[in-house]
């Protein structure tokens, strides 16, 4: 939301994925009171993935979101045993 905007409630916003995103949830939502909607989406390549919305079938906008990256690797720690002797 930016700063200083009215909630917009009723308008239809629309997700859109040109690059390799699943989306989870409908593409279009309309806005609840608080004027917000909100999607869950997962990359499905490394690299710059675009995404934009519409808001009542106006001009796309962009939305800033850092390139897709592989996930990190998970280690489980060696333990280590020392054993002192008298």
């Amino acid at each position: 939301m930016v700063d200083g905007a009215a909630v917009l409630v009723g308008a239809a916003v629309a997700i859109s994925a040109a690059g390799q995103w699943a989306v989870d949830g409908e593409p279009q939502q309309t806005t609840p009171s608080s004027g917000e909607v909100s999607w869950q989406a997962t990359c499905e390549a490394i690299g710059d993935q675009a995404l934009s919305v519409t808001v009542n079938q106006g001009a796309p906008v962009s939305l800033a979101v850092p390139a897709c990256a592989p996930l990190p690797t998970t280690t489980t720690p060696t333990s280590t045993t020392t054993t002192v002797t008298k």
